[in-house]
């Protein structure tokens, strides 16, 4: 899937794909989001090996900080 079929207008989120193309999983050691909120179900705890996981970061957009 391209990345630019992802994205929506006026849409102030990361979009990161991991290809993980190591022979071992790897596995999620922190998770916080400073200047957002993540996506339902992202980021997964485990991309396990050759595989491919889509993690999204929503940006806290009009938000002071």
């Amino acid at each position: 899937m391209a990345a630019e079929s992802l994205v929506k207008p006026n849409d102030y989120s990361c979009y990161i794909h991991v290809h993980n193309k190591t022979g071992v999983d790897l596995s999620l050691f922190d998770s916080s989001a400073v200047h957002g909120k993540w996506a339902s179900g992202s980021p997964p705890n485990t991309i396990e090996s050759n595989s491919t996981a889509l993690i999204e970061l929503n940006d806290n957009v009009g938000e002071l900080i």
